[in-house]
């Protein structure tokens, strides 16, 4: 960091003094070439970095590291929203009659979000007095349809 700032305070000490050349010098031809000269050391300063960081082999590490954190990032999102899109399922089925349903997502997160398969374990199901004498396999069924736009053999049920 001290190569940085030191670069930037030869920066602006040319830039100062180029200005206080341009406030005592008075007004002529001697003015114009100065400037120029100043402008010419102040590209001199601007590019001088440059052969180090030519000469020197460029690390881009952090490149890497920032992308594998971004990944890590990725999947904990995908995690958090795989995880509540089960407890919506789930809390979803369970107002329409359905309780003690335990949802599992199967799903990709290669172009976002993408749902494969929904796993319904019906296990522990208790049916509401509205749903005793339906078929709760098709029931079921259409509502998580309805509700994810999957397709039907995408449902698996395990009693």
């Amino acid at each position: 960091m001290s190569e940085v700032s030191g670069y930037l305070l030869s920066v602006v000490g040319v830039v100062l003094f180029s200005i206080v050349l341009d406030l005592i010098l008075s007004d002529g031809t001697t003015k114009k070439y100065i400037k120029s000269i100043m402008s010419l050391i102040l590209i001199f300063v601007l590019v001088s970095p440059l052969p180090k960081i030519i000469k020197n082999d460029l690390d881009f590490s952090f490149i890497n590291s920032s992308v594998k954190l971004n990944e890590e990032y990725q999947n904990v999102v995908f995690e958090q929203q795989k995880n509540q899109t089960e407890k919506d399922l789930e809390k979803f089925l369970f107002n329409e009659g359905f309780k003690n349903i335990k949802i599992t997502i199967w799903a990709d997160n290669l172009n976002g979000f993408k749902i494969n398969t929904i796993f319904v374990d019906l296990t522990g199901l208790v049916l509401a007095e509205k749903n005793q004498h339906i078929n709760k396999y098709e029931a079921i069924k259409i509502l998580l349809i309805k509700q994810t736009g999957i397709k039907e053999e995408q449902v698996i049920f395990n009693d």
